[in-house]
């Protein structure tokens, strides 16, 4: 079985990222590319696993409303690191949307990002090809705190106004 980062713990992964739908019923827990999803939408209804979907950082979130309730797992797939959008595409889904399931970051991941893409929402993680989750896993140790609120949390002066 593969392995993730989830809740910054090395795990194993139920997921499998299919690509056809003929693989649904493979599987207990599959992640789509959302096309897929669109297009079989009544046979994905008929399937009793847990469905995640695989998007872009490019996806306008309003076409993704009427599916959160039904999913699980959201995959922000990032091509490059340097593409911001999908940091903003997780504050918005846990903000905004109040998606509450696992919002997993995958593609260009490694250890310099993880950090800053926890702070964002994500708290599923799948490295690049060339990095080991183990080497990710320390990049969360890399700063011990943040000027910036993050997701669910206070700005550090609010913080340190509350110990005092």
């Amino acid at each position: 079985m593969a392995k993730q980062i989830l809740n910054e713990e090395i795990v194993n992964d139920p997921y499998h990222f299919i690509t056809s739908i003929e693989e649904l019923t493979h599987y207990s827990h599959v992640i789509a590319p959302y096309g897929l999803y669109v297009e079989e939408k009544s046979k994905f209804d008929q399937y009793s696993g847990e469905i995640g979907l695989r998007v872009g950082t490019d996806i306008d979130l309003a076409v993704l409303t009427p599916y959160l309730p039904l999913l699980s797992l959201i995959d922000i797939h990032y091509a490059s690191f340097t593409d911001g959008r999908g940091h903003s595409l997780a504050r918005l889904l846990r903000e905004a949307y109040h998606f509450n399931g696992i919002l997993r970051a995958s593609g260009d991941v490694f250890k310099d990002t993880v950090f800053y893409l926890k702070r964002c929402g994500f708290n599923s993680f799948l490295v690049k090809e060339n990095e080991t989750l183990e080497h990710a896993l320390q990049g969360f140790k890399v700063f011990s705190e943040s000027y910036q609120a993050a997701f669910k949390e206070s700005p550090l002066f609010r913080r340190r106004f509350q110990l005092a």
